[in-house]
């Protein structure tokens, strides 16, 4: 879910969005991998549709009539696909026709990403290495943090073998970045080492959580 605003002009109508104050805000829901679509192209994607959209408005008045030709919900979703159908067959063949080229949508592939944590490789200039985050008031027999080594595909593997994911990456301050790793909460419920994964007066509705951090290193000067 993406949410954008932009300064709404004075002398004109707003028809996509909603306007609060001065600006107009628009909500684009999306089911596009995040790992390959960043919120700006998918803003860019959808750029102009208020525009898009009525162009569109000419298929709406083509398929007014796809309800009067059945009285049962079955025969009616039927009629719909086949109304949508010869409109993209009847698009087609005018393009034909008139010698024009079909316009389409061409999805480029998701980049693959490199694994978040390594702990021996520094992800960034400014930033140092990622490391483990310290427990504090840790109880006694409970796992520490180390105790979950990195796999080959970037997770972490627990004590009992059940692997942790990448579940929040988040700017704690100007200094300090902090990765949180967490497990499937299926797997802690029926886990035979659980009670070394909680604190004193847990209720184990959580499932098991790691975090790694690191800090900004200071800028060295140009010589």
């Amino acid at each position: 879910m993406i949410v954008s605003r932009h300064l709404a002009l004075a002398d004109k109508l707003i028809k996509v969005g909603k306007c609060v104050d001065e600006w107009v805000y628009e909500l684009f829901l999306t089911t596009l991998h995040a790992d390959g679509f960043l919120a700006e192209d998918v803003l860019d994607l959808y750029h102009g549709r208020g525009a898009f959209e009525a162009v569109l408005a000419d298929e709406d008045v083509e398929n007014d009539t796809d309800r009067w030709c059945s009285y049962t919900e079955c025969g009616q979703e039927l009629w719909q696909v086949v109304c949508q159908w010869v409109w993209n067959v009847r698009l087609t063949v005018s393009y034909a026709m008139l010698g024009k080229e079909l316009r389409d949508t061409r999805w480029s592939p998701s980049k693959a990403l490199p694994p978040l944590f390594t702990p021996s490789q520094n992800l960034s200039e400014t930033y140092g290495p990622w490391k483990w985050a310290k427990d504090v008031g840790r109880t006694p027999g409970r796992f520490r943090a180390s105790d979950f080594p990195v796999q080959e595909n970037g997770t972490l593997r627990c004590p009992a073998g059940a692997s942790l994911w990448v579940n929040e990456r988040r700017q704690e301050n100007l200094y300090t970045q902090r990765a949180v790793y967490a497990a499937s909460l299926n797997d802690c419920r029926g886990c035979l080492l659980r009670e070394h994964c909680l604190t004193r007066g847990a209720s184990g509705n959580r499932a098991r959580r790691v975090s790694v951090v690191r800090r900004l290193l200071p800028m060295t000067p140009i010589s």
